[in-house]
């Protein structure tokens, strides 16, 4: 096998291990346990969807803390029920501990399909007793398209309580603002079936939604039918099952297949003086990359793998100047 042959079997082992990540099953915890709540007392959302299609949000939850707890954690499910291409990300996030800002953490749970929240208070532990968590995010492309044979144009699905608390919920209240009067609502405490979730304000544009008391990890989804068009939303054209492989961004996904295509031609058609100028520029763009798009390290390996070939590729410099041994009679001369 020629060099040609090995460099075509590099990368596509390269590509192999690019794509191995979204075939393996992903790990089914979604990383959210609260072992600092005691109990969750009062549950209050508000949520305003604007005819945009962002869901622009504020929990607001008073809990009871164990002694010695170390905060809460906070997970989304950024799959979206109703397109399998969009993606529904928490964005420009902040948590209030009794009405003060405190720093957080987000990761990625479940092969990038959970986006888990969690506060880090350091090593103080907050004070047993009551307090009062805050979180407020936005959320792009809410209100997806309605399906065909529906007599509404859009829907909003969200689960309004997340699946992820671990402790106990006394009761709820949400309230959500909508840009149109609600076609049709309807609520759901739990995943196997209806439970009690009752829902006001049917036919208006501000719908209200009560429960009583949750058992823990038990979600309230809603699905609400509106007469306004859905907006244009970004999505992908692959399923949230590929992200942990690819990421969510197209061109980011563009973009590393154009530099390794770059970096397996550039040693053959450059001159060798251009070669580490292309290196160099490699390095960089794979550093912006990660900068704007954060994709998933396993998508590295492509380009690197090219990188490493055009390295392999690439001749050691040699020196300037003749540093042959001198050659003729090296012996003094006789003395007369």
């Amino acid at each position: 096998m020629g060099r040609a042959g090995v460099r075509v079997v590099v990368l596509i082992v390269a590509a192999a291990l690019v794509v191995l990540p979204a075939l393996l099953p992903a790990d089914s915890s979604d990383g959210t346990a609260s072992p600092g709540l005691a109990a969750i007392t009062d549950y209050e959302a508000t949520y305003v969807l604007t005819s945009a299609g962002t869901l622009v949000a504020q929990e607001t939850l008073t809990a009871e803390t164990a002694s010695g707890g170390h905060g809460i954690s906070r997970s989304w499910d950024v799959q979206d029920r109703t397109d399998s291409h969009a993606r529904l990300n928490p964005e420009d996030v902040e948590v209030r501990l009794d009405g003060k800002s405190v720093p957080f953490d987000l990761q990625w749970q479940r092969g990038r399909r959970v986006r888990v929240l969690t506060t880090d208070e350091g090593d103080s532990p907050v004070s047993p007793g009551p307090h009062v968590y805050t979180i407020r995010y936005v959320v792009e492309g809410a209100l997806s398209p309605a399906g065909r044979g529906s007599s509404r144009a859009s829907t909003l699905v969200w689960d309004v309580v997340p699946p992820g608390w671990s402790a106990s919920i006394a009761r709820t209240t949400v309230r959500i603002t909508l840009p149109a009067p609600s076609d049709s609502v309807r609520c759901v405490a739990g995943r196997t079936g209806p439970g009690e979730c009752t829902a006001t304000g049917v036919g208006t544009d501000l719908v209200t939604l009560r429960t009583g008391e949750l058992g823990p990890r038990t979600p309230v989804s809603v699905s609400i039918g509106l007469p306004v068009e859905a907006p244009d939303r970004v999505t992908v054209p692959w399923p949230v099952r590929a992200d942990r492989a690819l990421g969510q961004s197209v061109l980011a996904v563009v973009a590393v297949v154009l530099l390794t295509i770059v970096l397996a031609a550039g040693p053959r058609v450059l001159k060798h003086r251009l070669r580490p100028a292309l290196l160099v520029a490699a390095a960089l763009a794979l550093l912006a990359i990660g900068i704007l798009w954060s994709p998933p390290l396993s998508i590295y390996l492509l380009p690197l793998a090219a990188l490493a070939l055009a390295l392999a590729a690439t001749p050691p410099p040699t020196l300037r100047g003749d540093l042959r041994p001198p050659t003729g009679d090296l012996r003094p001369p006789r003395g007369e």
